[in-house]
Protein backbone atom coordinates (compact mmCIF):
# COMPACT_ATOMS: atom_id res chain seq x y z
CA UNK A 1 0.00 0.00 0.00
CA UNK A 2 2.83 2.41 0.85
CA UNK A 3 4.41 1.91 -2.59
CA UNK A 4 1.09 2.69 -4.26
CA UNK A 5 0.67 5.94 -2.28
CA UNK A 6 4.26 6.86 -3.07
CA UNK A 7 3.57 6.16 -6.76
CA UNK A 8 0.50 8.45 -6.68
CA UNK A 9 2.45 11.20 -4.92
CA UNK A 10 5.18 10.94 -7.54
CA UNK A 11 2.61 11.39 -10.31
CA UNK A 12 1.22 14.43 -8.47
CA UNK A 13 4.70 15.96 -8.22
CA UNK A 14 5.50 15.29 -11.88
CA UNK A 15 2.23 16.77 -13.13
CA UNK A 16 2.69 19.84 -10.95
CA UNK A 17 6.28 20.34 -12.13
CA UNK A 18 5.18 19.93 -15.76
CA UNK A 19 2.62 22.73 -15.35
CA UNK A 20 5.02 24.85 -13.31
CA UNK A 21 7.72 24.85 -15.97
CA UNK A 22 5.35 26.79 -18.25
CA UNK A 23 4.75 29.56 -15.71
CA UNK A 24 5.63 33.09 -16.71
CA UNK A 25 4.55 36.08 -18.74
CA UNK A 26 0.96 36.77 -19.67
CA UNK A 27 -0.23 33.41 -18.30
CA UNK A 28 0.70 34.51 -14.79
CA UNK A 29 -1.53 37.59 -14.99
CA UNK A 30 -4.43 35.55 -16.37
CA UNK A 31 -4.16 32.79 -13.76
CA UNK A 32 -3.79 35.21 -10.87
CA UNK A 33 -6.91 37.03 -12.08
CA UNK A 34 -8.83 33.76 -12.64
CA UNK A 35 -7.92 32.56 -9.16
CA UNK A 36 -9.09 35.79 -7.51
CA UNK A 37 -12.44 36.09 -5.75
CA UNK A 38 -13.58 39.45 -7.10
CA UNK A 39 -12.94 38.82 -10.79
CA UNK A 40 -15.94 36.47 -11.03
CA UNK A 41 -18.58 38.69 -9.42
CA UNK A 42 -20.23 39.55 -12.79
CA UNK A 43 -20.49 35.84 -13.60
CA UNK A 44 -21.99 35.09 -10.17
CA UNK A 45 -24.54 37.86 -10.77
CA UNK A 46 -25.38 36.37 -14.18
CA UNK A 47 -25.86 32.91 -12.63
CA UNK A 48 -28.10 34.39 -9.95
CA UNK A 49 -30.23 36.25 -12.51
CA UNK A 50 -30.59 33.18 -14.74
CA UNK A 51 -31.44 30.90 -11.84
CA UNK A 52 -33.87 33.43 -10.35
CA UNK A 53 -35.68 33.55 -13.70
CA UNK A 54 -35.88 29.77 -13.68
CA UNK A 55 -37.07 29.29 -10.07
CA UNK A 56 -39.10 32.49 -9.77
CA UNK A 57 -38.94 35.44 -7.39
CA UNK A 58 -40.84 33.52 -4.70
CA UNK A 59 -37.90 31.12 -4.39
CA UNK A 60 -35.10 33.70 -4.46
CA UNK A 61 -34.55 33.76 -0.69
CA UNK A 62 -34.49 29.95 -0.63
CA UNK A 63 -32.01 29.96 -3.49
CA UNK A 64 -29.72 32.34 -1.59
CA UNK A 65 -29.99 30.12 1.49
CA UNK A 66 -29.12 27.09 -0.67
CA UNK A 67 -26.07 28.86 -2.12
CA UNK A 68 -24.96 29.96 1.36
CA UNK A 69 -25.37 26.40 2.71
CA UNK A 70 -23.42 25.04 -0.24
CA UNK A 71 -20.51 27.44 0.25
CA UNK A 72 -20.39 26.59 3.96
CA UNK A 73 -20.38 22.87 3.10
CA UNK A 74 -17.68 23.12 0.46
CA UNK A 75 -15.47 25.81 1.97
CA UNK A 76 -15.58 24.82 5.62
CA UNK A 77 -15.85 21.11 4.82
CA UNK A 78 -12.69 21.27 2.71
CA UNK A 79 -10.86 22.64 5.75
CA UNK A 80 -12.35 20.67 8.64
CA UNK A 81 -12.91 17.32 6.88
CA UNK A 82 -9.78 17.30 4.74
CA UNK A 83 -7.03 19.88 5.38
CA UNK A 84 -7.18 19.58 9.17
CA UNK A 85 -7.44 15.77 8.98
CA UNK A 86 -4.87 14.85 6.32
CA UNK A 87 -2.45 17.73 6.94
CA UNK A 88 -0.85 17.40 3.52
CA UNK A 89 1.50 20.27 2.83
CA UNK A 90 0.83 22.48 -0.13
CA UNK A 91 3.44 21.99 -2.87
CA UNK A 92 4.97 25.36 -2.06
CA UNK A 93 5.48 24.19 1.55
CA UNK A 94 6.84 20.75 0.55
CA UNK A 95 10.53 20.43 1.52
CA UNK A 96 11.42 18.76 -1.79
CA UNK A 97 9.57 21.18 -4.05
CA UNK A 98 9.46 24.60 -2.41
CA UNK A 99 12.86 25.71 -3.67
CA UNK A 100 12.28 24.64 -7.29
CA UNK A 101 8.71 25.84 -7.79
CA UNK A 102 7.96 29.20 -9.34
CA UNK A 103 5.21 31.03 -7.44
CA UNK A 104 3.69 33.65 -9.75
CA UNK A 105 1.99 35.42 -6.83
CA UNK A 106 4.98 35.10 -4.53
CA UNK A 107 2.49 33.79 -1.96
CA UNK A 108 1.94 30.20 -0.93
CA UNK A 109 -1.21 30.37 1.17
CA UNK A 110 -2.00 28.24 4.19
CA UNK A 111 0.13 25.30 5.27
CA UNK A 112 -2.14 22.50 4.10
CA UNK A 113 -3.68 22.04 0.68
CA UNK A 114 -5.60 18.76 0.51
CA UNK A 115 -8.25 19.46 -0.75
CA UNK A 116 -8.53 22.62 -2.79
CA UNK A 117 -11.25 24.86 -1.35
CA UNK A 118 -11.36 26.79 -4.63
CA UNK A 119 -12.03 23.58 -6.53
CA UNK A 120 -14.65 22.36 -4.05
CA UNK A 121 -16.43 25.74 -4.04
CA UNK A 122 -16.42 26.19 -7.81
CA UNK A 123 -17.54 22.66 -8.67
CA UNK A 124 -20.19 22.80 -5.94
CA UNK A 125 -21.59 26.01 -7.45
CA UNK A 126 -21.27 24.70 -11.01
CA UNK A 127 -23.19 21.56 -10.06
CA UNK A 128 -25.93 23.56 -8.31
CA UNK A 129 -26.29 25.97 -11.25
CA UNK A 130 -26.34 23.12 -13.77
CA UNK A 131 -28.79 21.07 -11.75
CA UNK A 132 -31.29 23.91 -11.50
CA UNK A 133 -30.79 25.15 -15.07
CA UNK A 134 -30.87 21.80 -16.89
CA UNK A 135 -33.16 23.10 -19.64
CA UNK A 136 -30.47 25.55 -20.80
CA UNK A 137 -28.23 22.96 -22.46
CA UNK A 138 -25.32 25.27 -23.27
CA UNK A 139 -25.05 26.70 -19.75
CA UNK A 140 -23.49 23.49 -18.44
CA UNK A 141 -20.45 24.06 -20.62
CA UNK A 142 -19.95 27.59 -19.31
CA UNK A 143 -20.29 26.69 -15.63
CA UNK A 144 -17.98 23.69 -15.79
CA UNK A 145 -15.38 25.50 -17.93
CA UNK A 146 -15.40 28.28 -15.34
CA UNK A 147 -14.98 25.82 -12.46
CA UNK A 148 -12.25 23.95 -14.33
CA UNK A 149 -10.36 27.15 -15.16
CA UNK A 150 -10.42 28.35 -11.55
CA UNK A 151 -9.31 24.90 -10.36
CA UNK A 152 -6.48 24.67 -12.89
CA UNK A 153 -5.27 28.12 -11.84
CA UNK A 154 -4.51 26.71 -8.40
CA UNK A 155 -2.09 24.14 -9.87
CA UNK A 156 -0.61 26.77 -12.18
CA UNK A 157 0.04 29.03 -9.18
CA UNK A 158 1.75 26.05 -7.44
CA UNK A 159 -0.49 26.19 -4.38
CA UNK A 160 -2.17 22.81 -5.03
CA UNK A 161 -1.32 19.42 -6.45
CA UNK A 162 -3.53 18.02 -9.22
CA UNK A 163 -4.97 15.47 -6.75
CA UNK A 164 -6.00 18.32 -4.42
CA UNK A 165 -8.00 19.67 -7.35
CA UNK A 166 -9.44 16.31 -8.37
CA UNK A 167 -10.68 15.41 -4.89
CA UNK A 168 -11.95 18.99 -4.42
CA UNK A 169 -13.92 18.61 -7.67
CA UNK A 170 -15.47 15.36 -6.47
CA UNK A 171 -16.28 16.71 -3.01
CA UNK A 172 -17.73 19.95 -4.40
CA UNK A 173 -19.81 18.10 -6.98
CA UNK A 174 -21.24 15.81 -4.30
CA UNK A 175 -22.10 18.80 -2.10
CA UNK A 176 -23.66 20.60 -5.08
CA UNK A 177 -25.76 17.55 -5.90
CA UNK A 178 -26.94 17.20 -2.30
CA UNK A 179 -27.99 20.86 -2.05
CA UNK A 180 -29.63 20.84 -5.48
CA UNK A 181 -31.64 17.70 -4.67
CA UNK A 182 -32.78 19.28 -1.40
CA UNK A 183 -33.65 22.54 -3.17
CA UNK A 184 -35.59 20.78 -5.95
CA UNK A 185 -37.52 18.60 -3.47
CA UNK A 186 -38.55 21.50 -1.24
CA UNK A 187 -39.23 24.23 -3.84
CA UNK A 188 -41.71 24.18 -6.71
CA UNK A 189 -40.62 25.72 -10.00
CA UNK A 190 -40.78 24.83 -13.69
Amino acid sequence: MYEFLEFLENIDHQLLLEVNKHVGGFGDSVMIMVSGKWFWIPLYALFLILIQRKVGSDNLIYLLIAVFALIVMTDQGSVYFFKDVFERYRPCHNEYLKDILILPTGNCGGTYGFISSHSANMFGLATLVYSIMKAQSKLWLLVFLWAGMVSFSRVYLAVHYPSDILVGMIYGTCCGLAISILFRKTRKYS
